[in-house]
């Protein structure tokens, strides 16, 4: 495959790319569907978008809510790349890989301007650099939660992973080095193989899926065994019992320890008055 080196002055506006691909956009009243080339696609509120981001954050956290939503981007890129690489107006390489951001931008997500791009298929070389313009992602957070201390655009740099990845055939991860939310004048984002990145542990374990069914029930079951273990009362080794009535009564006896108050055992022979008064007298409880 042809190498692909390009530092770009200038925004490439890929108006014959684009021009295909929106005359294969089909809106379908009759059956309610909306069509891209042999793609069923979705035309959505960002308002409602924005809305359950911010409910996705307060009830899963911030980790879990990014996971999801780079998931989510990830899944969207691959499908967009199987979208466009079949296109026939596609003449080389550039064009090519092109394709998906500004696919990504006519979606209405965001405007990308891919500023440096080197790709090279065969050897698995990839390095590339793009400005992000009006991110829907860094809007609706600055809104719902103000600035943030790093970046926002989780759908962004899940996309461009997963279309980039598959345009590769390899492994290659986005970061966000800049980004609106934290105050920057746009988002600016590095791609470039997983293993080149330093951190890159820190940042493939949010394309992980994870039950939190299973991580919730695991806490459920922890904190009914700590409830136990509080609840529980340490007896003395010379004293065993665990009825309701033996520990109600050993409650008392706890009760009683280390006051000066007279206490009267009471009770039939052999019910352990005996193990229960030389307890009392020679290893006082002291109340807590």
């Amino acid at each position: 495959m042809k190498k692909i080196k390009q530092n770009i002055k200038q925004n490439i506006s890929g108006d014959s790319v684009i021009g295909n691909l929106r005359a294969k956009l089909r809106f379908s009243r009759e059956n309610g569907q909306i069509w891209l080339h042999e793609h069923r696609m979705l035309l959505v509120h960002a308002d409602s978008h924005s809305h359950m981001r911010r409910e996705l954050i307060e009830t899963l956290g911030m980790e879990r809510a990014r996971g999801l939503f780079m998931r989510l981007g990830f899944a969207s890129g691959a499908s967009d790349y199987e979208l466009t690489h079949i296109s026939p107006e596609v003449t080389n390489e550039y064009e090519a890989f092109m394709a998906g951001p500004l696919l990504y931008t006519l979606e209405g997500l965001m405007k990308v301007t891919i500023t440096k791009l080197e790709l090279d298929r065969k050897t698995g070389k990839a390095y590339i650099e793009s400005i992000c313009e009006n991110s829907w992602e860094a809007e609706g957070h600055l809104r719902h939660f103000g600035e943030s201390s790093e970046g926002v655009c989780w759908n962004l740099i899940g996309y461009a992973s997963g279309y980039t990845s598959a345009f590769m055939g390899r492994s290659i991860l986005y970061k966000e080095i800049e980004c609106f939310a934290n105050g920057a004048k746009h988002c600016f984002v590095i791609g470039k193989p997983v293993e080149e990145w330093e951190d890159a542990c820190d940042f493939k374990h949010f394309m992980n899926r994870e039950s939190i069914a299973d991580q919730l029930r695991g806490l459920q079951t922890q904190v009914v065994q700590l409830r136990s273990a509080i609840g529980e009362k340490k007896l003395p080794s010379d004293i065993v019992g665990k009825s309701p009535a033996f520990l109600a009564a050993f409650e008392l006896l706890t009760q009683a320890a280390g006051s000066s108050i007279t206490v009267l055992l009471q009770g039939e022979t052999g019910v352990g008055k005996e193990v229960f008064a030389r307890s009392l007298h020679d290893n006082p409880i002291k109340s807590s």
